[in-house]
């Protein structure tokens, strides 16, 4: 097991990132009902924050992903997973409804750097089987859909939405997690030459 772990280190690490984004992207919509209470929304804009989550983490895809293939660096993925697990978390301490949207807005496009960026990585760490890495990448991460809400709704039924603050610490442990296995040091740019990859798995 230990030997396992220490030759797929890198796909681990990718893919817990994975996960760890997505578990971000989904605390929020199950506790709206809080944040209506809360702020006194309706349902309308209940509903903006659930399309601008959306919007920032699933339809900007494609044009963050046009930039990254371009400007692309692995360590974006560990500066995103900061970003992301930070903004999220703090939404429960936000007393305004626009500052709100602004927030959930900014966190969920790091989402839409971490997936081709980390899909990129996740088919470039592969030794002969692209499909299986990513495979592996795109599994793990699916996971937290159905988790987030088994965590995020109980938090704040029990103690509040202020207490959504301390998930940010295991975003900070997963980033620490990126950086110790070394996902800043990989290529991003799928096709380089192997003389120009850095691919570090010492």
């Amino acid at each position: 097991m230990k030997q396992f772990f220490k030759n797929n280190l890198q796909l681990i690490a990718i893919s817990t990132g994975h996960f760890t984004n997505d578990f971000y992207m989904n605390i929020i919509p199950p506790v709206l009902f809080a944040f209506s209470r809360l702020l006194d929304l309706t349902l309308t804009q209940q509903s903006i924050i659930a399309f601008v989550i959306l919007a920032g983490g699933s339809l900007l895809q494609p044009i963050v992903g046009y930039f990254l293939d371009k400007i692309g660096k692995s360590e974006y993925l560990i500066i995103g997973m900061v970003w992301i697990s930070f903004m999220m978390s703090i939404t429960g301490i936000i007393r305004n409804y626009y500052i709100l949207i602004i927030i959930v807005g900014l966190a969920s496009v790091a989402s839409s750097i971490f997936h081709p960026l980390g899909s990129s990585v996740a088919v470039n760490l592969s030794k002969g089987s692209r499909g299986k890495s990513l495979s592996i990448f795109m599994t793990i991460g699916g996971f937290a859909i159905t988790l987030a809400p088994m965590i995020s709704i109980p938090i704040v039924s029990k103690f509040g939405l202020k207490y959504l603050v301390f998930l940010m610490i295991p975003g900070f442990f997963v980033a620490y997690f990126l950086k110790f296995a070394k996902i800043d040091k990989i290529s991003c740019c799928y096709g380089q030459e192997k003389g120009k990859e850095k691919n570090i798995e010492k």
